[in-house]
């Protein structure tokens, strides 16, 4: 099992070093001993007049030093939209950097609804755009309460509900992103 690097906000005390220091740090880590980073950031795309703190340098940065990115959206156009705000940035950052890899996976799948039952087709057809190296991943996590349980009492869902459906389909999609970064040998995921 992957070695995890701690909270990389304790790496980016703001905004401005973030911008020059995310990617070199990341880079530094990944020759260390960790066979996975994972840099949550912000999501991209906003424009940069409508935030205080330029999140999308951060996430920029993170995207170049990534070797894949992963992606949850929720299956529905509205939502579908609003994850879509992105493109532009991973398109940017595709244009330096062909080989990055995007990971798009289905969260909070409703369970009986035709959004749910089509939301990987509708998502592989919304978000393929020639010169990015996009895949819509197997796993779709459903719409669990065992999920908005876990994160309020601070606990993963695979300690909070072991053997529930909620961990399995995280395990499930833990092991799929493992597999999709050991295809390219990569390492580093933003997320």
């Amino acid at each position: 099992m992957a070695r995890c690097y701690g909270n990389i906000q304790s790496s980016v005390p703001s905004p401005s070093t973030a911008k020059s220091g995310l990617a070199s740090g990341a880079a530094r880590h990944r020759r260390s001993s960790y066979d996975v980073i994972i840099v949550d950031c912000p999501p991209g795309g906003a424009r940069k007049a409508d935030l205080k703190f330029r999140a999308d340098d951060i996430t920029r940065s993170a995207l170049l030093a990534a070797d894949a990115v992963v992606i949850p959206v929720q299956p529905s156009p509205v939502d579908y939209r609003a994850a879509g705000t992105m493109l532009p940035l991973l398109m940017d950052v595709s244009a330096v950097k062909p080989v990055l890899r995007i990971l798009l996976f289905i969260n909070r799948r409703p369970s009986s609804a035709r959004l749910g039952k089509e939301a990987r087709p509708a998502a592989a057809s919304y978000f393929q755009i020639d010169g990015l190296n996009l895949s819509v991943l197997e796993t779709e996590v459903g719409n669990r309460t065992a999920v908005a349980e876990s994160s309020v009492r601070g606990q993963t869902v695979l300690d909070y509900a072991p053997g529930k459906r909620a961990a399995e389909e995280i395990s499930e999609l833990t092991k799929e992103i493992i597999e999709c970064l050991k295809e390219k040998g990569t390492g580093t995921a933003a997320v």
